[in-house]
């Protein structure tokens, strides 16, 4: 009896089996043939670059050199090219921008251009190359201390220069903080002197502009730091205090 219910449970079993539907082989995905794997799917972090998009470039001048641009102490921070750029360039570099570029020489400066204005056009220079000799300088943090004040400025004496004007100073953001006389003497002023002092030379644009004050000489140039004595431009006296004003109109 035993054994005649075990030959009905493998009966039941086998017809069980029988009527099971065998499961569907799975189709390889669109792409792939059989026996091999499919193509991993494409990232979506990874990042997409087009191949016509265009390169970007920062904006570039090229002219000659005419002299160097000075800070008050007499340190070099810049250049002036001979169609009236100003090419500012941060002071602690100046030692090395002398060891590539001097006056007379062409050079090719990139970095952020001002819009051109009645006084000239400034450009805050990010490199600085010198094709002649393929050599070039660029902005970078100083990688010590500055000087303190007192020592920056120990070579400083009291001055007096004189002459007439050949050309604004502009700094990076546009606004006169000096000017270059007709002798190649510079004159340092603070941002909110800029206006009248132009002011003062759109009146008498032939005027003598007397500076006074602390300066140095030196084999980049002079240098006059107004704010530190008297300015005059024919016979008016700028006053060289106050609060900072407006940039001059362009």
């Amino acid at each position: 009896m035993k054994r005649g219910r075990e030959i009905v449970f493998i009966l039941a079993l086998l017809m069980i089996l029988a009527v099971v539907p065998r499961t569907k082989a799975q189709k390889p995905p669109s792409g792939a043939t059989a026996g091999q794997a499919p193509a991993p799917l494409p990232s979506a972090i990874s990042p997409t670059v087009s191949p016509y998009a265009p390169a970007l470039a920062s904006p570039s001048i090229t002219g000659t050199v005419k002299q160097y641009l000075l800070t008050p102490v007499g340190d070099v921070e810049g250049l002036e090219l001979q169609d009236g750029t100003d090419v500012r360039f941060p002071p602690h570099l100046g030692t090395a921008l002398v060891a590539i570029v001097k006056p007379g020489d062409r050079v090719i400066v990139t970095g952020f251009i001002s819009p051109p204005t009645s006084y000239g056009r400034a450009v805050k220079a990010l490199t600085i190359i010198n094709p002649a000799t393929n050599r070039s300088i660029v902005d970078q943090p100083p990688t010590t201390p500055p000087a303190p004040p007192w020592l920056r400025g120990a070579g400083m004496r009291p001055m007096t220069i004189s002459g007439a004007l050949d050309h604004y100073v502009l700094n990076d953001r546009g606004e006169i903080d000096g000017l270059i006389l007709t002798n190649g003497d510079e004159v340092k002023f603070p941002p909110h002197i800029g206006l009248p002092v132009a002011m003062a030379l759109a009146q008498q644009p032939t005027a003598t502009i007397q500076a006074s004050g602390y300066g140095t000489t030196n084999t980049f140039g002079t240098v006059v730091d107004a704010i530190t004595g008297s300015l005059t431009v024919g016979s008016q006296s700028i006053p060289l205090t106050g609060a900072p004003g407006p940039p001059p109109p362009p």
